[in-house]
């Protein structure tokens, strides 16, 4: 139960929370800057421990997109993207962006099972763009679809922090992750797919 101490840090942390939103949605702070700062005021005013907040920071996922980063830079400098993206429209020339996109949200889709999503999203970025410029459309619908379909970490316990937090008390497998994750990947895929030229068409 909660003594009236810990009401009001609950009380406290909640209205740090709409605080954030209401700032976004008006525009008066970017989440950029309202994040960090509700996080700051709920160790100050004593809504969360410093060594509990520093304990339940995800040190991997910080250190692997932060090496990802110059990562994807150098693809697309290097001109490593832009390559990569001739390769792929190559391969595939003749039919149409849909089905390139398709071939493109698929990798992500596959690659988001066993990277952090985030670092996905730096690599295939830059290539998402030099695809769509190598395939003659707008690349608006290439990089929404990419935002999808790296959410759809469902297919291993690795996939995302939540998969792996639940796999010791719900006694799960690496095979149910698989069964049940892979028909939601899957259908994540083809919706992005299917849905994503309808709202954001390939015409510039």
């Amino acid at each position: 139960h909660f003594t009236s101490l810990g009401w009001r840090k609950a009380a406290l942390t909640v209205l740090l929370l709409v605080g954030v939103m209401v700032t976004a949605v008006t525009g008066v702070l970017d989440p950029a800057i309202s994040i960090p700062v509700a996080a700051m005021l709920s160790i100050l005013l004593g809504c969360v421990r410093i060594k509990d907040a520093y304990e339940a920071v995800n040190w991997q996922a910080v250190v692997t997109v932060a090496a990802m980063i110059p990562f994807g830079k150098a693809l697309q400098e290097t001109g490593a993207a832009g390559l990569f993206a001739q390769v792929s429209v190559a391969l595939l020339q003749g039919f149409g962006p849909a089905v390139v996109m398709g071939a493109f949200l698929l990798l992500a889709t596959v690659l988001t099972q066993f990277i952090e999503n985030a670092a996905v999203a730096v690599i295939l970025a830059p290539l998402a763009f030099q695809i769509a410029k190598e395939t003659g459309v707008d690349p608006k619908p290439f990089l929404v679809g990419l935002g999808i379909c790296i959410s759809s970490a469902f297919c291993t316990p690795v996939a995302h922090e939540s998969t792996i937090l639940v796999m010791a008390p719900g006694r799960y497998q690496f095979k149910h992750y698989l069964r049940i994750g892979g028909v939601l990947a899957l259908l994540t895929w083809l919706l992005a797919t299917l849905i994503t030229p309808l709202v954001w068409p390939f015409g510039r």
